[in-house]
């Protein structure tokens, strides 16, 4: 048995003789690729698991195992790849490029740290001294705060009810969002999510925004408006756009210039996408979306209609894997095998 191309797959993708896909093949083929993957990849996550499964009562700010980033989140999702390279490089808590100007509040440079802190312990009744430590290392490094920031924390105790301790796993993740204008950036966010996806003020609001802060720190309400419709062009309802939103929350962070141009690729000649099969691509695979048309999506198709596929609609909606692969050291070997 020899393996061509994709690791863990035996036989060949293409007919070498006539050099025409052979459909069942190459979509089983494909399929097995991504199942290997995502399998090999859960037994690495889990040998690198302590496997404790305990949070420590010492450190409880830096360890959550219900709300953490990548919940619910597949490890080769290339969504789980993004958000990664975004969180080590890019989304740094301490920079102030993550701020829309337009949308922060009045910044003052006088706050007190000792009334920031001496608030927050009392609200939330915060008794371990390492947390406390760890919170006011974080709130050193802001050089300023919005005039709003007792007003949000009140807004998400009450009007969220999100609990003290998510509370200030929150403000130890993201800091900055004290500087944010409660009434021009964080509450139309919100209120966009409850009337139009209808996330209402529960844990799922709370696991969210523990996820991705980022929303309400990078997206603004224009933007998230013209997402949303983009989305629902599509035919997908609103029950089934709430559930791809809460499960894939980082779809909310795309633009809708490129989403647009994405989809209508998919609906063009070129693939000729129904509707309805759009939506049912969506549904089964929404990280597609994560690919880059140029980088990733039209170099495989091209390779395909060079080897003279007639089926490439098809082999999309059964394995949509296969935009994610590369052309020259996985495609190319397999089909020259």
């Amino acid at each position: 048995m020899k393996l061509y191309g994709f690791v863990g797959i035996s036989g060949n993708l293409f007919n070498a003789h006539s050099r025409v896909c052979e459909p069942s093949l190459c979509l089983k083929s494909v399929a097995n690729y991504w199942k290997y993957r995502n399998r090999r990849v859960r037994r690495l996550a889990s040998s690198k698991d302590n496997g404790s499964g305990v949070e420590s009562d010492e450190n409880w700010l830096n360890t959550d195992t219900e709300y953490s980033d990548t919940e619910n989140e597949d490890p080769m999702d290339p969504w789980f790849e993004l958000d990664a390279y975004s969180r080590d490089k890019n989304f740094n808590n301490n920079s102030k490029h993550f701020l829309i100007p337009q949308f922060a509040a009045q910044l003052r440079t006088d706050f007190d740290i000792n009334e920031v802190m001496h608030f927050i312990q009392s609200t939330f009744t915060i008794s371990n001294s390492l947390v406390l430590a760890q919170l006011r290392s974080k709130f050193n490094t802001l050089e300023k705060l919005g005039s709003d920031w007792k007003q949000i924390l009140c807004y998400f105790q009450t009007d969220l009810r999100i609990s003290s301790k998510k509370i200030t796993k929150l403000l130890y993740k993201s800091p900055n969002l004290l500087q944010l204008s409660l009434t021009k950036q964080i509450k139309p966010i919100l209120d966009i999510l409850i009337h139009r996806l209808h996330i209402y003020p529960d844990p799922t609001m709370a696991s969210m925004l523990l996820r991705k802060p980022r929303l309400l720190l990078k997206q603004t309400p224009f933007q998230l408006e013209l997402l949303l419709d983009i989305f629902e062009s599509t035919g997908l309802t609103r029950k089934e756009l709430r559930i791809l939103m809460i499960s894939r929350p980082g779809l909310l962070f795309l633009d809708p210039t490129a989403l647009e141009i994405f989809l209508s690729f998919f609906t063009s000649p070129t693939i000729a996408f129904t509707r309805s099969e759009l939506r049912s691509l969506l549904k089964k695979a929404p990280w597609i979306l994560a690919y880059d048309i140029n980088k990733h999506v039209l170099p495989v198709i091209l390779f395909l209609k060079c080897t003279k596929v007639r089926c490439i609609a098809d082999i999309i909606r059964q394995a949509p894997g296969i935009l994610g692969a590369d052309v020259h050291s996985q495609l190319i070997p397999i089909y020259n095998a």
